[in-house]
Formats: C-alpha cells, sequence, structure tokens
C-alpha cells in the first residue's frame, strides 16, 4: 500500500516518508485507508510507537504522504527484528523488546485500536536499542467513536483461502483469524508471542503441536515446553499463555506477563549456590580435622624436628619382658597421598 523513503525536512532533519503506492480498481478503497491510517497514527502517542509529524496529499502527485519520526539503530541504520538472528541477541535483551512491545500493544488496545499485523517486519529498533512498533496499514478501529472521528473506511480482508478472505501475515495470524472471525486484542498477542518464539527458536510456531508429545505413529512431537525450556527466561509459561488456540482462554492482557518475565528461580539458584558453597566449606573442614588428627603435632617446648611417642599402654609394657617374635615381611609399597587419612583417630580405639 506504500513506499518508505528516508527524507530531509525544512529544518535539516531526517524523516521517513511513506507515500501511497496502490494501484488498480482496489486503489480508491486503499488511499482512503491510507489517510485513515495516517489520521488514526497522528491520535496515538507512546514512546514505543512510529510518531507520525505530518500527513496530506501531494499537489503535484495527488498522492497521499505520511511523514514520520525516523528510526535509526545505534549505527545508523533502518532495521527490524525480522533481521535479529536467533542467536544474535541475548534474552536480556529479547525480554526488553517483549516489554517495550506488550506496553505499546497494551496503550493502543486500551484506545480501542487492534494493529491486526504484529509481526517482526513491523518492529523496529531505535537508537537507544528499544522496540518500537510501526505500520498501522490494516489495523481495526473497535472504538466507535474513534471510528467517527477518523472517518476510517470499513475493512475489506485482502489475501485468500478457499472460502473466504482474511487480513493479516500468515505465521503470526491467530488460529481464529484463520477461521474467518474478526480480529481482537487476543489475535495481536497471538500474534506478538508468535513472533518472539520465531525469535527465540528461528522457526514458526506451530498450534498444532501444543505443549508437544506422541502422534499416533509413534513419533515425538516437539511441543512449546520442549522447544523453550533449555532458555534462562521463563517463556514457556509466558508465551504459553499467549499461544492458546481459544482466544476466549487466551492471555490478552499482557503487562502481567511482561512483569513475570524473568530468570527462571533466580532465588533458588542463589539457595542452591549458598548450600553447595557450604557442603564445600564442610567438607574441606572434615579433611583438615582427619589430616590433623591422623598427624600428632609437637608441642612448643619440643626441639626442632622431634617427634614424640605416645605413651604405652600397660599390655604392651608387660609384652616388653617376652621375647619377640619378627614379624613377617611385607613387600615394600610407596607411600601414598591418602595413607593415614581415613584411619580411625587413634583417640576414638578405645571407644
Amino acid at each position: 500500500m506504500g513506499e518508505v523513503y528516508e527524507a530531509e525536512d525544512g529544518d535539516g532533519a531526517h524523516v521517513a516518508v511513506k507515500l501511497f503506492a496502490a494501484e488498480g480498481s482496489k486503489a480508491d478503497f486503499y488511499r482512503r485507508r491510507f489517510l485513515a491510517e495516517a489520521r488514526l497514527l497522528s491520535r496515538l502517542s507512546h514512546p514505543r510507537l512510529v510518531k507520525v509529524r505530518d500527513f496530506g496529499v501531494d499537489d503535484g502527485t495527488q498522492r497521499p504522504y505520511l511523514v514520520m519520526n525516523l528510526v535509526l539503530d545505534a549505527y545508523g541504520r533502518a532495521r527490524t527484528l525480522a533481521e535479529v538472528m536467533p542467536d544474535e541477541a541475548d534474552e536480556e535483551r529479547l525480554a526488553l523488546w517483549f516489554r517495550d512491545l506488550v506496553s505499546v500493544i497494551d496503550y493502543i488496545h486500551a484506545e480501542g485500536v487492534v494493529h491486526r499485523d504484529v509481526k517482526l517486519n513491523n518492529m523496529l529498533v531505535d537508537s537507544s536499542g528499544h522496540a518500537v512498533l510501526a505500520d498501522f496499514g490494516i489495523s481495526r478501529v473497535c472504538d466507535e467513536r474513534l471510528r467517527q472521528e477518523i472517518d476510517v473506511t470499513k475493512t475489506m480482508l485482502t489475501g485468500t483461502t478457499s472460502e473466504r478472505h482474511v487480513l493479516g501475515t500468515r505465521g503470526y495470524m491467530a488460529p481464529e483469524i484463520l477461521c474467518g472471525e474478526a480480529a481482537s486484542a487476543a489475535s495481536d498477542a497471538y500474534a506478538l508471542a508468535a513472533s518472539f518464539f520465531r525469535l527465540l527458536t528461528g522457526v514458526w510456531y506451530d498450534p498444532n503441536l501444543g505443549v508437544g508429545g506422541a502422534r499416533e505413529s509413534g513419533r515425538h512431537v516437539l511441543g512449546l515446553a520442549d522447544m523453550l525450556d533449555s532458555f534462562e527466561y521463563n517463556w514457556t509459561d509466558v508465551l504459553g499463555a499467549m499461544l492458546v488456540a481459544d482466544p476466549a482462554r487466551r492471555a490478552s492482557a499482557l503487562a502481567p506477563l511482561a512483569k513475570s518475565l524473568g530468570p527462571k528461580s533466580a532465588s533458588g539458584r542463589r539457595a542452591w549456590r549458598r548450600v553447595a558453597a557450604a557442603v564445600a566449606a564442610a567438607a574441606v573442614a572434615a579433611i583438615a580435622l582427619a589430616l590433623a588428627l591422623a598427624t600428632r603435632i609437637p608441642r612448643a617446648d619440643e626441639p626442632s624436628g622431634s617427634v614424640t611417642e605416645p605413651l604405652p599402654r600397660k599390655e604392651e609394657i608387660a609384652a616388653r619382658s617376652l621375647p619377640k617374635i619378627p614379624p613377617k615381611p611385607s613387600p615394600r609399597r610407596r607411600p601414598g597421598l591418602t595413607d593415614g587419612l581415613f584411619a580411625t583417630p587413634r583417640f576414638m580405639e578405645s571407644l
């Protein structure tokens, strides 16, 4: 429906200009939708939403145009999340983008707007590293007052199936959209979760896989948990609530989910580290005690290098008067490092 260019305004600032480009028998319809998008975006304001600066119809070409803030990343590139490889961004960065997009999607839903084309190609990265939502060309205005204010045209469905037309991008569309039902906040939630599933795994989410298991053929089928449980963050819980097939049971208020997103059992891992450290310290102390008991340390008043023999027992004194039978020689063995380490301490021999 449009072509986007980088341009320079009268003050020298760089902006993005979207020009109407549709032709053919439906051009008049798309022209009205293009202007409706411009009026809609000019009324919405959110830090994670592309801001419209101006719109109108060019006097010379009679083509509608839309002037927006130019969103470039830290390297001066116009970049979408569709260009991010699955192993390129760490989970902390992905969680930041997820919270950015949840905040703006919850905002437009509260304003009575369904985006209807939430996908990685419509998510830009700005110079501060945050995600920005763009392209409301096929959005649905649910609020009647807002609909009248922007004079939005009744939506026409594009793209075909065997029986009816659907609107959106395959791969991101919720099951109910493919069945011809109206788009809603729940379908936007599904599209956002499908986007991040692809960012994490590199593959499209298949709603037929469910939670995983075995099909009738007996082969194991990977499901949501199988593919997401290996990540450090609790993506399975968060995205799983947004990918429920039934829109009535699907999470559509996304702020609580975004707030809960984080490393799995962080406090538990810290507690485990403390326990492991305590066990290791106890083991070291036990080894040190065993070594101390196995080797007698001379008193301070003894000559250096001398070793005092332990006091003899009564049985040993009586045995000294008997003739001694020399012990049978045993084969010589090199002393080991652990000799005497696990022997019973002498003070326990009489117990």
